[in-house]
């Protein structure tokens, strides 16, 4: 089985409008998705009670934005898995895309969370873990070693990095590859997107 892991940003649009995109294709392909949150450049410090309450201005998008609906996606993904963590982070994005909520804003996410069934009481209980702040520093560091800086951007089976991508087309193209990478067929290719193999 091949595994994709995919970096986004719950701030980021072009996530938001590939994510059904990448739904479809998994139905047609044997790929694990992991997600994988890309929030740069924060301090990483204990929270006050205000702050996680009220987290993040409402500047103009940048990759230190998204902390705390990136510790929300973490929590649930820990009680309900993966695709929870996908559900949720869909749910944030469109309430910021298309309803011009404040998605950093607690009780908002509570809201979110609760309308997918996550038990509130679980939920605040895995906020406070510590290990859901070491895993967003790792997705970072993750991000980092394969040089990964913007999203949406993926990685490969460990080794195949593809970012800057931006279309449907491409998506179909790395499916594509994934499926004929093993055969005399596969390629992959873009002037608007790079591809990179690590080594």
């Amino acid at each position: 089985m091949t595994t994709i892991e995919y970096f986004y940003n719950p701030y980021c649009s072009m996530c938001f409008l590939l994510s059904p995109h990448i739904r479809r294709s998994l139905q047609e392909h044997n790929v694990k998705i992991i997600q994988r949150t890309l929030i740069k450049d924060r301090d990483f410090k204990t929270w006050t009670k205000k702050e996680r309450a009220y987290s993040l201005s409402d500047e103009d998008l940048d990759y230190s934005k998204g902390y705390m609906a990136a510790l929300y996606a973490k929590a649930i993904e820990r009680i309900q898995g993966q695709e929870a963590h996908w559900d949720f982070y869909d749910a944030v994005q469109n309430a910021f895309i298309c309803e011009s909520k404040n998605i950093s804003d607690a009780r908002l996410l509570n809201q979110i969370a609760w309308s997918l069934g996550v038990d509130h009481l679980e939920l605040i209980a895995a906020l406070y873990l510590s290990e859901l702040r070491e895993s967003i520093r790792s997705d970072v560091k993750r991000a980092d070693d394969f040089r990964i800086s913007s999203t949406p951007a993926v990685i490969v089976d460990g080794r195949y990095v593809i970012d800057s991508f931006s279309t449907s087309q491409h998506l179909k193209t790395l499916f594509h590859y994934v499926k004929n990478r093993n055969s005399n067929t596969a390629n992959i290719s873009g002037s608007s997107w790079q591809f990179r193999v690590t080594t």
